[in-house]
């Protein structure tokens, strides 16, 4: 804990120079314009090495070791927790809740400074960017002396899980959720109430809908965050319960590379669907935008 401490006052002194670096005012309502395509012309084909050789590099060798240690088939004498589907579907559970209610408590947080700045709204915001300072053992042996103390019908629940992975990644979600914020314009609101619609109406037919990209990115970059994360799902996890990391990490704590091999294959892939559904929905608003 007393370690952590350095590593806050980091993170702070990071946010306070950040908010010291003067902003250039972006209108919110600017004309659409069709994208066009630029010509990398002699850039080409080092652009596509540069690329090729990135993702060769940040996937190809990941999956093919994993390849190598299936096939060479290392038995161990350890037997496994949970099966690959059973812990598939305990990674998938809790990081989809733990995505989902970062999300929900980013909205009202990014909405706070939507009409106007101030240090009071700002304050809020700025504070919760220190959880990306922490290592993910110091939010779980903080939440597990809150519920020891205060909470212990949470100890070793799952609830307490889901928390510890909604705080370490709300700062994704926040930043995700209050950039489609900024893109609003304050007038939208204004617009709708002057037809007689409630506040609630208005948000939920007109604000809701302008936040879906920031939801749908903000949920995946959590929900990837979650189902990966594993010094704090080892502190927190219920007894009996394994995720795809904690299975991976028992294995490979025991050099059974063999059998830690599957689940290190569906964490991969698990990793790959958040980003492919990413691509697929901003894709889909860049046509609609060009059409």
């Amino acid at each position: 804990m007393a370690l952590s401490v350095p590593l806050v006052a980091l993170g702070l002194l990071a946010l306070l120079a950040e908010e010291l670096v003067p902003r250039r005012t972006v209108a919110t309502i600017a004309p659409r314009r069709r994208s066009r395509r630029v010509p990398l012309g002699p850039m080409l084909a080092p652009a596509l090495l540069g690329l090729g050789g990135l993702v060769a590099v940040a996937v190809g060798v990941p999956v093919a070791t994993i390849v190598y240690w299936m096939q060479s088939s290392q038995h161990t004498t350890l037997p496994a927790t949970a099966s690959v589907a059973a812990a598939l579907g305990s990674t998938v559970s809790y990081a989809a809740w733990g995505a989902a209610i970062a999300v929900v408590l980013a909205v009202p947080l990014a909405m706070l400074s939507f009409r106007r700045r101030s240090p009071t709204r700002i304050a809020p915001e700025r504070s919760t960017y220190a959880t990306k300072a922490l290592p993910g053992v110091v939010v779980a042996l903080s939440l597990v002396f809150f519920a020891t103390r205060y909470a212990y019908g949470l100890y070793e629940t799952s609830t307490l899980l889901v928390i510890a992975y909604a705080v370490l990644a709300f700062p994704l979600a926040l930043v995700c959720v209050k950039a489609s914020v900024e893109q609003i314009s304050p007038r939208l609101p204004e617009v709708g109430r002057s037809l007689g619609r409630s506040s609630i109406t208005v948000f939920c037919r007109v604000t809701l809908r302008l936040l879906a990209p920031g939801l749908v990115a903000g949920f995946c970059l959590v929900f990837v965050t979650a189902a990966t994360e594993l010094t704090a799902t080892l502190v927190l996890a219920p007894i009996g319960v394994e995720t795809l990391s904690t299975q991976f990490w028992a294995f490979q704590q025991n050099a059974a590379y063999g059998a830690a091999a599957p689940y290190a294959l569906v964490i991969v892939a698990l990793a790959i669907v958040p980003g492919a559904l990413l691509g697929l929905w901003f894709d889909r608003e860049r046509h609609s935008l060009a059409g």
